[in-house]
């Protein structure tokens, strides 16, 4: 009987297959790149966005909403960062399991499940992050118009504007729900197929939301170069502009913006990985999809062979 045949297991190989890639471990060189040019990036960005509380208070010295936005940024911005960082260098680590077990490097066969619990955790999370804020902006705004009395204006944003506020983090929660959903039935998909049962599919939300990534990031990484290069060409212009309003008007009105732009030195490293890890997710998840269809053929096959070879080993017998 030839085993080599009748004892393979399509569906674990298509896995396999795509888990020890070079593209899988690119995303994984990519997330810890990504990883680290944030923390950089961090650093160089939140002094500066400190600062911007000074020059909103300079141009606003009553209590503002916006100086105290900083202020509560201050204290609240570096706990969420590094809670977010926690979870994408766990997530990150995640990776490095999967790929180690498809390559015999250790034996948590539970490790594609334990990858949707930590997505899990981190859409909750992100969801949480990315509401917070707008909460806080609603409620420091308000608060602000209470103080200074300005009780007309109060009742207007909670009619008006308080309602869009909270359909915008509903949308947000619904969006999150919806993406770690398809992302657990295409991971739900491919632990079946690491325990040879052939059921499920690669979400069609998640082959959509894996484009739109795509084209957002290669879009956001175009802006980014655009933005850099006409920073680089006005400041080379600056020394020839002659005229002294200019310098005031500039040093008044853009130099906080050039502050910030001058400290998002990092941020290549931070968009560039992130284009390339979202390249390598569309080239997995459709070739992913491919080969399962062509190994679900091939499972069926397997039990005709069997037959096949085990009517052929009686015949030579007999």
């Amino acid at each position: 009987m030839n085993y080599n045949t009748v004892n393979r297991r399509p569906l674990f190989e298509a896995v396999k297959k795509h888990a020890t890639s070079g593209a899988f471990l690119t995303v994984i060189i990519c997330s810890f790149i990504g990883i680290g040019a944030s923390c950089l990036l961090f650093g160089s960005v939140f002094p500066t966005i400190l600062r911007l509380r000074d020059f909103f208070e300079v141009l606003t010295p009553n209590p503002n909403p916006a100086a105290t936005m900083f202020d509560v940024i201050k204290f609240v911005l570096p706990f969420l960062f590094v809670l977010e960082t926690a979870v994408s260098v766990f997530l990150a680590i995640k990776l490095v399991g999967i790929r180690r077990f498809f390559l015999g490097k250790n034996r948590n066969d539970g490790c594609i499940i334990g990858y949707i619990k930590a997505q899990r955790f981190y859409y909750i999370m992100t969801a949480v992050l990315t509401a917070v804020p707008i909460l806080l902006t609603v409620i420091i705004t308000f608060g602000a118009m209470l103080f200074e009395g300005d009780f007309e204006t109060s009742i207007a944003l909670i009619i008006f504007v308080l309602p869009i506020f909270l359909a915008e983090v509903g949308g947000i929660f619904v969006l999150y729900y919806f993406t770690y959903k398809a992302i657990k039935n295409t991971l739900t998909y491919a632990d079946n197929a690491l325990n040879d049962k052939p059921e499920g599919k690669v979400s069609t939300f998640a082959a959509v939301l894996s484009i739109i990534n795509l084209v957002s990031t290669a879009v956001a990484v175009l802006e980014m170069i655009f933005i850099f290069i006409i920073g680089i060409l006005f400041y080379a212009l600056m020394p020839e502009i002659k005229d002294p309003f200019f310098s005031v008007f500039f040093a008044a009105s853009f130099a906080p913006l050039a502050s910030m732009i001058t400290s998002m030195w990092a941020l290549p490293f931070v968009a560039i990985p992130s284009l390339i890890s979202s390249i390598c997710y569309v080239k997995l998840l459709f070739g992913f999809k491919k080969d399962m269809e062509l190994a679900k053929k091939q499972l069926t096959a397997i039990p005709a062979q069997i037959s096949y070879i085990s009517t052929q080993n009686e015949n030579d017998f007999s």
